[in-house]
């Protein structure tokens, strides 16, 4: 399975609605409807046997010296 995204491409995050709210998931708050570029991105490949791989984003927040770590779901393409 590839990533959709890539390194260098402008994002958009967007928090994944209808979920288990966790600690984690209230720190992304702040970062919503907010663009970035992605800097990196790993995979981890689940471990029930069916070959599926979750993808994580490492993204570097425009104008900021920050980085915020996503899910593949919680981002989407910035669009001029």
């Amino acid at each position: 399975m590839a990533s959709h995204y890539r390194r260098g491409q402008k994002v958009v995050i967007v928090p994944a609605k209808n979920q288990f709210t966790s600690a984690r998931d209230s720190k992304l708050e702040p970062f919503a409807g907010r663009s970035g570029v992605i800097s990196d991105y790993y995979w981890l490949d689940l471990p029930n046997g069916n070959n599926k791989q979750v993808f994580i984003y490492t993204i570097k927040m425009k104008d900021e010296d920050r980085e915020v770590v996503v899910y593949e779901d919680e981002i989407r393409v910035f669009v001029d």
